[in-house]
């Protein structure tokens, strides 16, 4: 994990972290509680540093059900360490995220 780490959660919508640090803290006090499971199905580089992933989660809410939800997160890597991971609504705005594709602004052109 970068130093520099930023941490957009689905288990605690609107909640977005910074920092290596507090990214640990986060996951350990917030996330691992209540997280069931993970599971990519769908991968899309946008280049060799960002990644589009589709899936889903489980988790249990602050009403304490469980829920199935679709993700999409936005992932990002420098110096071959993690350094975004935000869970997004739409590949829209993961791609707006991360910065679209050079091929696709080419395309709008």
């Amino acid at each position: 994990m970068h130093d520099d780490v930023e941490l957009a959660s689905k288990v605690r919508p609107g909640t977005t972290v910074h920092g290596r640090a507090e990214v640990i803290r986060f996951i350990e006090a917030e996330v691992a509680p209540n997280l069931y499971e993970a599971a990519a199905e769908v991968y899309t580089p946008l280049d060799d540093e960002r990644v589009i992933v589709e899936g889903r989660v489980r988790w249990i809410d602050d009403e304490r059900v469980i829920r199935d939800d679709p993700v999409i997160w936005a992932v990002e890597f420098r110096d071959e360490r993690l350094l975004r991971f935000l869970a997004t609504r739409t590949t829209l705005e993961a791609e707006t995220a991360l910065g679209r594709p050079a091929e696709s602004e080419a395309a709008r052109g």
